[in-house]
């Protein structure tokens, strides 16, 4: 999955995560993955990547129209990212990166259409 937004100046932001899902199983608490970051635009652009509720970027880039940036992940929660004009602070995309925790017991096991009992 990726976002992509158009301004008026006929820029295009597009940012990428992969993975995007991570699912957790009932014995686990963590997810522990190697997460990678990528944006394009169609200009050259001064932008950061942050983290959402984080005020230190992630990784920066000046006067370039793509970039990328690796982590490692440990985590049980869902997290926002964010691609922000260095000048301006302002949002040009947002990612999530996210967490599911797969509970068996509170799945109704399925049956054949065709079992009667």
């Amino acid at each position: 999955m990726l976002s992509s937004y158009s301004y008026c100046d006929n820029t295009t932001v597009t940012l990428t995560i992969k993975p995007k899902v991570c699912v957790l199983s009932s014995a686990e608490e963590l997810c522990q993955d190697e997460l990678q970051i990528s944006w394009h635009s169609n200009n050259t652009r001064n932008l950061c990547l942050y983290q959402k509720n984080e005020p230190v970027p992630l990784a920066c880039w000046e006067k370039a129209s793509e970039g990328s940036h690796n982590m490692a992940l440990n985590t049980s929660t869902s997290l926002n990212f964010l691609l922000r004009e260095s000048a301006r602070n302002e949002l040009l995309a947002s990612e999530t990166f996210e967490v599911i925790h797969d509970h068996k017991q509170y799945r109704r096991a399925r049956r054949n259409a065709w079992a009667f009992f």
